[in-house]
């Protein structure tokens, strides 16, 4: 149904009996309201549900964990992907995962995600809205924006956000607050420049600490999270980060299930220099970094089969050529193989 027919039913309940003028303006309240939550609702925020893990589900180093998501400054912790039970009410929006970091030493635990152009909101009041959780009453120690101008460009920004509290209790807590973003007006600004949206659990902080439902909005009202597709969400991470692996396979993992490469029959095994070129599921960021894997899972090397089908691994990766942001191409000297065949992971991140 339509906003204009929702729009005009409710007119023509509101004028039906007395009151209708007091009823008619509260529904108005109610429409803008919802205008308002759809005008509002490009969240820059990419992942905000925790549902893509392309790295792996179960991570205990710092760096990215839940795809866009970077963990900085980790001491002794485990980070990895929880279900929600189906039909908890503690977060609303029936989300399927969250993103948990288990604290076992307390330290300076955040996490933050860099929004690609650091001209994204400049001058612009946003507000934020997630849930968190932990185990034990604590504190946010601060939500912080920074603008980082890139290559070659000015220093740092870094503004605190206003939040609407700060206190946390035991279970899931729904955070909201906004933040004044300055003016990239006199700034010099080079490649690789981001907003970045950071998150600081307090650092005497031990336990469980979950995040779900992570979103940004223009203006000083803040939205709930609004979910995509479940493969725009994917092809939004894939800009940064991507490999050959099913999404659910961790990259290094011994399988030939969507490898990359060329198989073909001659007649006869080939002794020289073979190729096989692959192409990127959507075109990434920059050209990327990539990390070539043979079947084995063994890094920096390519494998082969030949006519008797067997499988060879360990076939030495002689280089990357072609390579863009759309695909790439590898090569090597094959001794006595019908083709060449790899996996893959190409990471053009910001950070």
């Amino acid at each position: 149904m339509s906003a204009e027919t929702d729009y005009l039913e409710l007119v023509q309940h509101s004028a039906g009996y007395e009151g209708w003028a007091d009823d008619m303006n509260a529904n108005l309240e109610k429409i803008d309201i919802g205008f308002n939550q759809i005008i509002h609702s490009s969240n820059p925020l990419i992942n905000g549900d925790m549902s893509v893990w392309q790295r792996g589900t179960h991570i205990s180093t710092s760096g990215f964990v839940a795809d866009r998501w970077y963990l900085g400054n980790a001491w002794t912790a485990i980070m990895s992907r929880q279900e929600f039970i189906p039909g908890q009410t503690d977060v609303p929006g029936e989300p399927k995962y969250y993103l948990n970091t288990n604290i076992v030493t307390a330290g300076d635990y955040c996490y933050f995600q860099p929004i690609e152009d650091v001209r994204s909101y400049s001058g612009e009041i946003i507000s934020f809205d997630f849930w968190t959780y932990v185990n034990s009453p604590t504190t946010l120690e601060f939500v912080l924006f920074s603008q980082n101008f890139g290559s070659g460009g000015s220093d740092l920004v870094h503004t605190l956000a206003s939040l609407d509290n700060s206190t946390l209790s035991a279970g899931w807590n729904n955070v909201l607050g906004y933040v004044t973003i300055p003016s990239v007006a006199g700034k010099t600004i080079g490649d690789g420049s981001y907003l970045s949206f950071r998150i600081d659990i307090n650092p005497s902080y031990t336990g469980n600490w979950g995040l779900s439902q992570v979103s940004i909005n223009r203006g000083s009202t803040s939205y709930p999270f609004k979910s995509r597709s479940p493969a725009l969400e994917e092809m939004l991470c894939q800009r940064y980060y991507c490999k050959s692996y099913e999404m659910g396979v961790n990259p290094g993992t011994v399988t030939e299930i969507n490898a990359e490469g060329n198989l073909w029959s001659t007649g006869a095994d080939v002794t020289g220099y073979l190729s096989a070129s692959f192409r990127y599921p959507v075109p990434m960021r920059v050209t990327p970094t990539l990390t070539i894997y043979d079947m084995a899972g063994s890094v920096g090397y390519l494998s082969g089969h030949n006519q008797s089908g067997s499988p060879i691994n360990g076939i030495w990766l002689m280089g990357i050529g072609y390579s863009g942001t759309k695909g790439a191409k590898v090569y090597s000297y094959i001794p006595g193989v019908s083709g060449l065949e790899c996996h893959y992971t190409a990471n053009a991140e910001l950070i």
